[in-house]
């Protein structure tokens, strides 16, 4: 009898060592997952802050140069400026994604996500950004 319970406690470990190694895993990535939304977040609300001027004097080279430094981040994929009427001003796309990354995007287990925030000065609103960022948090 003591052979048989030996062995079901190693059958239970080699279930249990791999079980906790998958939960840690999966919280690792949901922490990781939350906090490049926060750090999104904030990046496009500093974006939102430095296209105040351009947009109240409707510079549209200013806004265009600022969108070309902005797609360089590899995780951006498509960026939109919009004006108070709701018509694009301007937008940049990435180059289309290769490789893992397509593979990953053609199955959704990488998804594109769209963040928006409004522009405004002295309460009036100029427009807003929007942001499609590349979720990755799958690796």
């Amino acid at each position: 009898m003591d052979k048989h319970v030996a062995a079901a406690r190693i059958k239970k470990s080699d279930f249990l060592i791999p079980l906790i190694i998958i939960c840690a895993l999966v919280t690792v990535n949901y922490f990781h997952h939350v906090r490049s939304q926060k750090e999104l977040k904030i990046a496009v609300t500093e974006h939102s802050k430095l296209l105040v001027d351009p947009l109240w004097n409707f510079d549209t080279d200013s806004i265009d140069g600022f969108l070309s430094v902005l797609i360089a981040r590899k995780e951006y994929q498509k960026v939109q400026v919009f004006g108070s009427d709701e018509k694009l001003i301007s937008e940049i796309q990435s180059r289309p994604l290769k490789g893992l990354d397509k593979i990953l995007f053609d199955i959704d287990l990488l998804q594109t996500r769209e963040f928006s925030v409004l522009i405004s000065k002295n309460d009036k609103k100029l427009g807003k950004i929007t942001v499609f960022w590349k979720d990755a948090s799958i690796y």
